[in-house]
């Protein structure tokens, strides 16, 4: 009997600072080919638990995970010692959640919610509820009672996986009242809660009972039949619903978007295609996992045999991002604003020598990485110039974020600034923007390593087209989009064509050489009194380009001119007063008075609106002592902000720049 050839690995240090070989990634995706076999409704090979499965036996020493684990006395900081697990740690507890979720009752197709912040158990409940057959229900943690209320119900979930007992609370304050979520049978907690049940000889008849115990009763039936668990996997076809994942929607109840094992193995191979990594890879989790990005990410990570790092904490992020040092790293636009901001306030305290130093070296970035972009030659004397810049200037930017291992970076669900895209790039840091939305599992069109362009979204991932409506809006058809809206009929004939295009509501074009460019969301485009169109994202990032500056929201439809709300980063313009020797209140109702405050806006802005044709430019705008935030329901959960509930709570702001004009 013959040995199977030892798998080819290739390594990501090696391959740091410039594209895969074709070579490389054609041995790469080779060695995983068993994944992609036999197509048709009845298969079995193409679904979750079939990438899960392959990744974690192929992989059984290997550390596919990092959490972060804190002593007791350690306090709030990111301090703590990331403690690893391996391919076998992650199948047993596999094994063991999905043949306690059987033993609990849990059916092929039915839904079993996860509420809680991106942690381990997060992945492994999801996969624990695939690979028994259900649908995984991902709801955000900051969710109202209410909210939760409505997906619980809606959906008609048996059992909800609750992080801690917070959550825990939040669900029992509804599902105890009379009548409500009458499908609602158990309630498992992540984190040891008061009257959760830890004996797995009680689990079976207690309503609320901890992951110990569920994992217990998963062991004691395996130990009966060890070939169950593989069996109930095989049971799980690539035409069956994986996920329903709700919108975060900003008017009306969220909708319920369902997609399929197969329309999510689909995109995860075509991802995987177009964007290679690799085992030597790094990347640290801590997107919202109830969100398609990350979501698709992870299962990508999988796939490829990406290990990743739970972020343990949102207020340590930065801190470990430098502890992993990423090698890829997937994100929203918000991120790689914040690191941008910190890069220009730090370089602002330095001294004027050092500040010129930094100038001078992002010039010669900037020119160097515009004729890699036009794939021109590089002037000998430019590249010496270049060398000197990377030693004295970019080598050290990178490292202190914890950037200097990294291959590139991946930016999604918002426009991101091309000033910011290509400042990152002149110091040798690429950032390759996607697109795609929840009803399409997440990217539909990719930007690559070897073929991107800044300002567009990148060209259709394979199996994916893309086709420009008469009014200009993008229409998606591809094997990720969704089976349909859940329990609303008319929403899901809304959403497509007659001919089964997916209309995405943002408007584009596709440029000559097959790049989409964004322009907007269809329902944000603003249209004046005048007739004239503007396309907010786009004046709000030129405006959000001042570190200062945390959100820009610019309003103006039926208007005679644009106005904007302006709300700021505390943390940089605190750095940013230290170095003019300025003392600021502590409170930010005040700061917002202080005339040089008003001053750096006015000047941010007056920069802004001199790029801009003149129904675009911003004619007023007004300073908020406040952020937006997902508490205060201004931004949603991935960090974008909520245009009409944002009008509603400043509209008397808003109204106050129109003069005697009311808004609408």
């Amino acid at each position: 009997m013959s040995s199977a050839p030892a798998p080819a690995v290739v390594d990501a240090d090696a391959a740091a600072g410039r594209a895969a070989t074709p070579e490389e990634v054609r041995a790469h995706l080779e060695e995983r080919s068993h994944l992609a076999p036999r197509r048709g409704v009845g298969s079995n090979r193409r679904t979750v638990p079939e990438i899960l499965r392959r990744r974690l036996r192929e992989s059984r020493v290997d550390t596919l995970s990092w959490r972060k684990v804190r002593e007791p006395d350690a306090g709030d900081g990111a301090a703590g010692t990331w403690v690893p697990s391996t391919g076998s740690d992650l199948e047993r507890e596999l094994r063991w959640a999905t043949l306690g979720l059987a033993e609990l009752g849990i059916e092929p197709g039915d839904r079993v919610v996860i509420l809680s912040n991106t942690r381990p158990e997060w992945g492994r409940a999801d996969g624990a509820i695939l690979c028994c057959g259900g649908v995984t229900v991902g709801i955000y943690p900051t969710s109202s009672p209410a909210q939760c209320e409505y997906i619980v119900e809606h959906s008609e979930a048996r059992l909800v996986f609750c992080e801690d007992d917070e959550q825990l609370k939040k669900v029992e304050a509804f599902a105890t009242k009379a009548g409500a979520c009458p499908s609602l049978e158990r309630l498992i907690v992540f984190e040891p809660a008061p009257g959760a049940i830890r004996d797995p000889e009680q689990a079976r008849a207690a309503r609320v009972l901890s992951l110990e115990a569920l994992n217990a009763l998963g062991a004691a039936a395996e130990a009966k039949d060890p070939k169950r668990f593989d069996a109930r996997c095989d049971q799980v076809r690539e035409g069956d619903l994986a996920t329903i994942m709700y919108t975060s929607g900003t008017t009306g109840p969220p909708k319920g978007v369902m997609l399929t094992h197969g329309g999510i193995y689909a995109i995860v191979e075509s991802a995987c295609r177009v964007l290679p990594c690799y085992p030597s890879d790094r990347s640290l989790i801590f997107l919202p996992l109830a969100h398609s990005l990350q979501r698709i990410a992870s299962y990508a990570g999988a796939w490829m045999g990406v290990p990743g790092a739970h972020c343990s904490s949102l207020d340590v992020l930065l801190d470990e991002i430098r502890e992993i040092r990423p090698t890829v790293q997937a994100s929203v636009p918000r991120i790689w604003e914040k690191f941008y901001s910190r890069i220009q306030t730090t370089v602002s305290q330095a001294p004027a020598r050092r500040q010129r130093i930094f100038h001078w070296a992002v010039g010669i970035g900037r020119r160097v990485a515009a004729l890699k972009r036009q794939r021109l030659p590089i002037p000998r004397w430019l590249g010496l110039q270049h060398r000197v810049a990377e030693t004295l200037v970019f080598r050290k930017i990178r490292a202190q974020p914890g950037f200097d291992r990294v291959r590139y970076l991946t930016s999604g669900g918002a426009p991101i600034s091309i000033e910011i895209l290509e400042f990152f790039h002149a110091i040798g840091i690429l950032i390759v923007e996607g697109y795609g939305l929840t009803e399409t599992a997440a990217p539909a069109t990719l930007n690559r390593v070897e073929d991107f362009k800044f300002g567009t979204v990148g060209k259709p991932i394979p199996e994916v087209r893309i086709r420009i409506a008469e009014d200009g809006e993008i229409l998606i058809r591809g094997p990720g989009n969704m089976r349909g809206y859940y329990k609303n009929e008319a929403a899901t004939t809304e959403a497509f064509t007659e001919d089964g295009w997916f209309k995405s509501g943002d408007i584009g074009e596709v440029d000559a050489d097959g790049f989409l460019k964004i322009t907007d969301r269809k329902k944000d485009l603003i249209k004046t009194s005048a007739g004239k169109y503007v396309a907010p994202q786009v004046v709000e990032n030129l405006i959000k380009q001042c570190p200062q500056i945390s959100q820009a929201l610019v309003f103006g439809d039926k208007r005679k001119y644009c106005v904007g709300l302006i709300t700021l980063d505390e943390e940089e313009l605190r750095l940013w007063a230290q170095t003019r020797a300025l003392e600021l209140p502590t409170d930010m109702a005040m700061v917002i008075d202080n005339e040089m405050v008003k001053r750096l806006v006015d000047e941010a802005m007056e920069n802004a609106n001199r790029d801009l044709s003149p129904p675009e430019q911003v004619k007023r705008w007004t300073i908020l002592p406040e952020d937006f935030t997902q508490d205060a329901e201004t931004l949603t959960p991935t960090m974008k902000m909520r245009r009409n509930a944002i009008a509603k709570v400043y509209r008397e702001q808003l109204d106050a720049m129109y003069d005697d004009e009311t808004f609408d």
